[in-house]
């Protein structure tokens, strides 16, 4: 079987340190235009992260510059809180592979399941939907979230 190009390049995923933080409250805060107030509510959990309360992974190119990042709630169950892949880095399954490794974390974590939220034009671009188990639960209405746009609540098993 030939090796598609895709298939060859070799990331970095790391649970983020307390030395990381910095570094994922800015991909966090890099969604402020589409989630008014999203610094507030890092301000707000940062603290989960010394409790345990908030994990965080990111990932890193080949010349290891971090290029995307997730934010994950455990408690009584676990939510996906942001996830974030830069600009530049897009369209390159950065976005695939975090995914995979956050699903892959949260069921370490010994979570069966974790729910998220997501712009329904993400939705329906289709690749959520497409990938195995992935489920639309229901909606929240414009404002809840973001600006003016319908926020999908999804569920994984």
């Amino acid at each position: 079987m030939k090796v598609q190009p895709h298939e060859r390049r070799i990331t970095n995923i790391k649970l983020a340190s307390q030395e990381d933080l910095n570094i994922l409250r800015e991909l966090v805060e890099m969604a402020e235009d589409a989630y008014p107030g999203i610094g507030a509510w890092w301000n707000k959990i940062k603290s989960g992260f010394k409790d345990g309360t908030r994990q965080g992974l990111l990932i890193s190119n080949l010349s290891r510059e971090v290029v995307g990042g997730t934010v994950i709630k455990v408690g009584a169950s676990a939510k996906i809180c942001s996830m974030r892949i830069v600009e530049g880095a897009r369209r390159k399954r950065y976005g695939q592979q975090l995914w995979d490794a956050t699903v892959d974390h949260i069921r370490k974590l010994g979570y069966s399941r974790c729910h998220f939220t997501m712009p329904g034009d993400i939705w329906v671009q289709g690749w959520f939907a497409s990938q195995p188990g992935v489920e639309r639960i229901g909606h929240l209405t414009p404002k809840t979230f973001r600006r003016n746009d319908i926020e999908e609540i999804v569920c994984d098993p």
